[in-house]
């Protein structure tokens, strides 16, 4: 359901023309407004919507009267409200997951509408309340509200919700603005969708949006997703998936294409004369920067904001488009999409996994030559996705702007992969130690099994030194007590306090007394 806010009848002649998708396809019933569906991030020459529940670029509550959530050029909210710059490229975006769990297919999809449910999951179940619970929104931060001027989510920030923390151990600012949410697809009751409606996955997801004003980031946003299966199933053939719904200005003129070199899904205009964008249409686009990691001796890989030696992280696996009103109907059909597949489970018919991955600036390959409204799926995958592990995937959203629509696509890969300075190995979270103390990094590490943490003491004192998750949950204390004076080397098997083995992922070891603390960071790989 549309929110009006201005005549009908002029809404009706503007729909018509800036391209809001005006078939039942894209259109599903307003939600509950319990759920935080009013976030956006604008912090260059985009306005994006940011959800709390895996959908992105949709205006699902109709905060300015208009069923698209992604406006581009962006100048003012005020130009948005009056009307006089409410261009958009995109109609809908979102995450999608799906993968085998003893044998049956398992999907959750957010594209129109979303599956997923607010809030962190509560052991391997969701939050019943979690829609009525403010502390579960989407938070923002400016990089004008920190310290000396901070706004409530600086505040707040939900530290018991993984939301990520820098050097000092303050929020963490990305950017001009930084977004984080988390979510789960652990209600069975959300599940209700056409392309999903199958039982949950178990999967929490915490994501990151954030975005530059610089100049050569000036139209991208990044969404960053740290996934975290906390049900009590693993997952074979896991496959992560970016769903995009491009309307660039007319929502019948637009075709598709991939760049399976560097990672980048898009569409463009099919003439350079768009309802909207004129002679000069954009062309929107996501580059599949990072896929979950996998094991693969020589490489490295990155995984949250650290850089892991013997990993690497999964490129794209698979890029399809298809017309709307195509959309898939079940699990298994968005399964299938996600296989690299069409929706019944027949091969493209170029033989490969990739939809059009000619070039169409020089018009050669394979390229879309029909024209219209169309939806894309872009995948990374398969991997297996045991319980308690977590997993990590990174894309960059842009839009290009050239002189026409073949010379947008061009800016659009431009800018797209320049190279990217992430943030990489943050400070240790700490306060300074008095002379003589210290607390040195673990070896190896990152460590499989077994790892070692030597500390220095140069006089008696009670210390604790603990091991916390990414949640800032205590998990282990292999030691506690009075040390000897000098060296102090302590092995740690990496089991909790019950002698089970803990999962993949980042941890923290911390070295405390009534004097000191100081943190280091360290990297568990099962």
């Amino acid at each position: 359901m549309r929110q009006w806010s201005v005549p009908i009848l002029f809404l009706a002649l503007l729909f018509t023309a800036i391209g809001v998708a005006s078939d039942n396809s894209d259109i599903v019933p307003s939600e509950a407004y319990l759920f935080d569906n009013s976030a956006f991030i604008n912090a260059n020459s985009i306005l994006m919507f940011v959800t709390n529940r895996g959908l992105f670029g949709r205006d699902i509550a109709g905060h300015f009267g208009y069923d698209y959530g992604t406006f581009y050029p962006y100048y003012s909210i005020a130009q948005i409200e009056n009307g006089t710059e409410i261009k958009s490229p995109l109609y809908s975006g979102g995450l999608w997951m799906g993968g085998k769990v003893s044998g049956e297919t398992r999907v959750v999809v957010a594209e129109f509408g979303t599956e997923f449910w607010p809030g962190p999951m509560n052991g391997d179940t969701f939050i019943a309340d979690a829609d009525t619970v403010t502390a579960y929104r989407v938070y923002k931060l400016y990089s004008d509200s920190l310290q000396g001027n901070p706004n409530t989510d600086f505040l707040e920030w939900p530290l018991t919700q993984g939301a990520p923390v820098d050097g000092s151990g303050n929020p963490l600012l990305l950017g001009k603005q930084t977004l984080f949410s988390v979510y789960n697809d652990a209600n069975p009751s959300t599940h209700n969708l056409p392309a999903g409606s199958s039982a949950p996955l178990g999967i929490e997801v915490r994501q990151l949006t954030w975005a530059s004003e610089s100049t050569s980031r000036s139209r991208i946003i990044y969404l960053e997703y740290r996934l975290f299966n906390k049900s009590m199933e693993n997952i074979s053939d896991f496959f992560v998936s970016i769903f995009l719904d491009p309307d660039i200005g007319g929502t019948q003129d637009d075709l598709t294409g991939c760049d399976t070199l560097s990672g980048i899904i898009y569409s463009y205009n099919a003439t350079n004369s768009d309802v909207v964008y004129g002679s000069a249409p954009p062309a929107i686009g996501v580059k599949m920067t990072y896929g979950p990691m996998v094991s693969s001796p020589g490489d490295t890989a990155y995984f949250f904001g650290t850089r892991v030696p013997g990993y690497k992280n999964l490129p794209i696996s698979s890029f399809i488009s298809y017309p709307n009103g195509d959309d898939p109907q079940s699990a298994d059909e968005s399964y299938n999409l996600m296989l690299g597949l069409r929706r019944n489970g027949l091969p493209l018919a170029n033989g490969t996994k990739f939809s059009y991955p000619g070039d169409p600036v020089t018009g050669t390959g394979d390229l879309q030559t029909i024209a219209g409204n169309p939806h894309f799926v872009g995948t990374f995958g398969p991997i297996d996705f045991p319980a308690g592990d977590s997993q990590y995937v990174l894309v960059k959203l842009g839009i290009g702007q050239g002189s026409d629509r073949l010379s947008s696509i061009t800016d659009l890969k431009y800018i797209l992969n320049l190279p990217d300075s992430l943030y990489l190995d943050l400070p240790d979270i700490s306060r300074t130690l008095p002379e003589g103390f210290a607390l040195c990094q673990n070896h190896p590490n990152p460590f499989n099994g077994e790892t070692v943490i030597e500390f220095e003491i140069i006089r008696p004192n009670t210390v604790e030194l603990a091991i916390f998750n990414l949640l800032g949950q205590k998990v282990a204390a292999p030691f506690a007590g009075i040390p000897a004076r000098g060296l102090n080397r302590i092995s740690w098997d990496a089991h909790d306090f019950l002698g089970k083995p803990l999962p993949s992922g980042i941890y923290f070891y911390r070295l405390s007394s009534d004097e000191f603390s100081l943190t280091k960071k360290m990297i568990l790989l099962r």
